[in-house]
């Protein structure tokens, strides 16, 4: 193959939230470098122009073609590479770690190099979203903390376009409990950064908290909600966690784990049972074999 094209956002196929595309991406980075192949991008449900400079499927490269929508580590391990080699583009969507199966050896130095050079090669920030940024955090140093509460709650909040994952509550369904654990954290550090999946206003009084910086909009997931108004948000709160010196993210969620192994900062996982231990970069590349 010539060309690797990661794609996402088509209709009516599960592409997942933000950190999900990121993870599917240094996956396809990680198999275009191993087939040596050109590695793009086709981003198609929303803008993501104006917030990142990426490296975009030009529509009209022509040659053959082959779709492949893996979104499971068993399917990935039964598709053989090798019988594409004819194919000009292969168009692969999917939201999962397959890089895992590929690099072999010094796993966790070239995971951090994947997605260093994603970032600044193949999906690059913005100047106008940096700044955002630093408008937003300053540059003192700051402890960032990632609240998953889940598709249940978020679901309360914006109606979604996928039915809910009705068992997913990455931070268990005790609010009265992960309230006192985000206040205590809060307290805990000297500057925080927060962001979450609802509205947090729902849950502790935002104002009380004058070393605390939240950005008070409605949190947009990018495939499940309906109204793709204020996605700025996700993508500020995103790259401004990976600005911090320690992080405190869901176990479950990708989008703390994403910041995590670009900052390769401390990193502290908040479970289910709302227990928090130290994660080292091999449990945050989900390196499983």
């Amino acid at each position: 193959m010539k060309n690797l094209i990661y794609e996402c956002g088509l209709p009516n196929f599960l592409s997942g939230g933000f950190g999900d595309r990121i993870i599917g991406m240094i996956s396809c980075l990680a198999l275009s470098k191993k087939y040596n192949c050109e590695f793009y991008i086709r981003w198609i449900d929303t803008n993501i122009d104006d917030y990142f400079k990426y490296r975009k499927f030009d529509e009209n490269i022509k040659g053959s073609e082959k779709k492949i929508l893996c979104q499971c580590v068993e399917e990935f391990k039964n598709i053989n590479f090798k019988d594409f080699n004819n194919i000009d583009n292969l168009f692969l969507n999917t939201n999962q770690n397959f890089w895992q199966f590929i690099i072999k050896e010094n796993y966790e130095k070239e995971t951090l190099n994947l997605f260093k050079e994603l970032f600044s090669v193949y999906f690059k920030p913005r100047k106008g979203l940096v700044k955002k940024v630093e408008d937003l955090i300053g540059n003192k140093e700051i402890v960032g903390i990632q609240l998953r509460f889940g598709d249940v709650l978020m679901d309360k909040e914006r109606k979604q376009i996928n039915n809910p994952q009705h068992n997913h509550f990455p931070l268990g369904e005790d609010i009265n409990r992960a309230r006192d654990l985000i206040i205590r954290l809060i307290n805990e550090n000297k500057r925080v950064f927060i962001t979450s999946d609802i509205n947090l206003n729902n849950i502790i009084d935002i104002s009380k908290y004058k070393n605390l910086i939240y950005q008070d909009k409605p949190p947009v997931h990018i495939e499940r909600s309906q109204d793709k108004n204020g996605l700025d948000k996700s993508y500020i709160d995103f790259i401004a966690l990976t600005k911090c010196k320690k992080l405190y993210i869901t176990y479950e969620s990708n989008f703390g784990r994403c910041p995590a192994l670009i900052s390769n900062c401390e990193v502290q996982a908040i479970t289910s049972d709302l227990s928090i231990k130290n994660i080292g970069i091999k449990e945050l590349a989900f390196k499983c074999w």
